[in-house]
């Protein structure tokens, strides 16, 4: 796979979302309409769709900061080296909002989920163990113990409350569905240069983000429609 090898400053992408989403959830803590203005509430997203992307960057207490960032240092870092600095960014912000897709999706289903708020990183690491997965698959590896860890995970969100499921669920399908895209058009393949390679990378990125903000309206117009 090629893979372009910047980083910015001398920092992994890895270490600079985990600076921002440290300083910003602990900021939001004390200052609560930060809090309030980065979470993601399924009713809003017509209006304020940077939600479906700032909702990583809050989460609902220390513990759950915590956790989370533990995850995305243990995680983040291999990903990143696999997949090169720009593709790991795609992914990392697709998945969070796939996540908060799902969430608004949800409304189909219960119309309450629409006014209730989510809020963490959760949806952006599920799309990463997604991209492990596809990763492990592409070179041919035994992906036993990243489905066994999905599972448990996945089985977690379901039995314990105050647990979005739907995030979790929704940032793994899109982040194996973008790691899949990201995969194949790196793959090294005759008659096709680096360059070639890495304009079809920036244009499939774009349309990724296009899709999942017209996906968002979307939803929101069906959802409009079937509770009218």
């Amino acid at each position: 796979m090629r893979r372009p090898a910047y980083r910015l400053q001398g920092k992994s992408i890895t270490t600079w979302i985990l600076g921002i989403t440290i300083a910003v959830s602990l900021l939001a803590t004390v200052y609560k309409p930060l809090q309030v203005w980065l979470m993601y509430v399924p009713a809003w997203s017509i209006h304020e769709p940077w939600r479906l992307l700032t909702v990583a960057l809050v989460h609902g207490g220390l513990l759950h900061l915590g956790l989370n960032m533990l995850t995305l240092y243990i995680v983040g870092n291999p990903v990143e080296q696999v997949l090169g600095a720009g593709r790991y960014l795609v992914l990392y912000a697709a998945s969070a909002m796939g996540g908060s897709l799902f969430v608004l999706a949800w409304g189909f289903v219960d119309p309450t989920s629409l006014v209730g708020a989510t809020v963490g990183a959760s949806g952006a690491l599920f799309g990463l163990f997604a991209a492990i997965f596809v990763l492990q698959k592409a070179s041919g590896s035994d992906t036993t113990s990243i489905v066994v860890l999905l599972a448990v995970n996945l089985v977690y969100g379901f039995v314990v409350s105050g647990v979005s499921w739907q995030g979790h669920l929704g940032g793994l399908i899109t982040g194996a569905l973008v790691a899949w895209i990201l995969v194949h058009l790196a793959r090294p393949r005759p008659g096709k240069t680096e360059k070639s390679q890495t304009t079809a990378t920036v244009l499939a990125s774009v349309g990724i983000f296009v899709a999942l903000l017209a996906l968002n309206y979307g939803i929101y117009w069906g959802l409009t429609q079937f509770y009218s």
